[in-house]
């Protein structure tokens, strides 16, 4: 019986680390959450996140992401990599979560899927949230984070004297916001994906929405990680717990009413065709919060 290998199909600042906890004695994803290997793989990525990984961790820890760096990237080299790590603990499954998945093209993704089945029985995931919400942290960190800016000034883009306004306006129409349910449907092409929604999880019926993951993967889940964006408090978040500090690092600015309406404008055929294919929002969406 071939090991299931379980697919993040993104989206990031959609709570994937604290899904990647909850399913964390279920899926075993390696030392290295994010490798972005797929990625390289396909030509548009690169491999300084496995290289980090390399200069802060041990020999032993860092011993399969340094085996897959030395052999030749192929799609033969990534699935052994998968098939040691499957080897070395008696969790059930393994699983890929960088969460930058969701950009891989459809040719790409249909020659992959047909390898891993080979080995593997494939099945992904993609979490959503808020699209206003998850815009305006993804455009946050983006403009505030130091590694982001001082990746704009070595390529010299101009968008680096910009105000986080001049630059947000810019980013906003060509945010993956505005194709949550083309991703999600050629994801679907190809590999089995269950659409899971952050707020649903969090604070919507979670016994239920667990029951819908275990079904999926076929292993039991029975709890949720915490979350710093459910319940969301913006710029006032928790930052108490290490491991999330991928979220909250990223609320910079307070999103008002008064600017989350006005992004929800553009990105409203999102809304619109999340209602059309699933019959309604979610909970929470389409509304901002009051942080106080």
């Amino acid at each position: 019986m071939k090991p299931t290998f379980l697919l993040c199909g993104g989206v990031g600042w959609c709570a994937t680390n604290p899904l990647r906890y909850t399913l964390k004695d279920v899926c075993n994803v390696g030392r290295l959450r994010e490798h972005h290997y797929l990625q390289l793989l396909e030509g548009t990525g690169n491999a300084w996140k496995m290289e980090k990984h390399l200069r802060q961790t041990s020999l032993e820890e860092s011993k399969f992401i340094r085996e897959l760096l030395k052999s030749p990237i192929s799609i033969e080299s990534y699935i052994t990599y998968y098939k040691k790590l499957y080897d070395s603990t008696d969790i059930p499954m393994v699983g890929d979560a960088s969460n930058t998945n969701y950009m891989l093209s459809e040719e790409f993704l249909a020659s992959v899927v047909p390898e891993l089945e080979k080995h593997f029985n494939v099945k992904a995931y993609m979490i959503f949230r808020d699209p206003v919400r998850r815009t305006w942290s993804h455009l946050n960190f983006e403009y505030f984070n130091r590694r982001r800016r001082l990746e704009r000034i070595r390529r010299g883009d101009d968008r680096v004297n910009k105000t986080f306004e001049q630059f947000f306006n810019e980013r906003l129409p060509k945010d993956w916001s505005t194709m949550y349910i083309q991703q999600w449907e050629m994801f679907q092409r190809h590999v089995d994906t269950l659409p899971i929604v952050m707020e649903e999880l969090w604070e919507g019926d979670t016994e239920t929405e667990l029951e819908l993951i275990s079904a999926h993967i076929g292993e039991r889940v029975d709890t949720v990680y915490e979350n710093v964006y459910s319940p969301d408090r913006g710029v006032n978040k928790d930052t108490s717990n290490p491991n999330l500090q991928d979220q909250w690092c990223s609320d910079h600015l307070e999103l008002t009413p008064e600017v989350y309406f006005q992004i929800k404008e553009v990105l409203q055929p999102t809304y619109d065709a999340w209602a059309y294919k699933f019959g309604s929002l979610p909970k929470h969406w389409g509304h901002p919060y009051n942080y106080q």
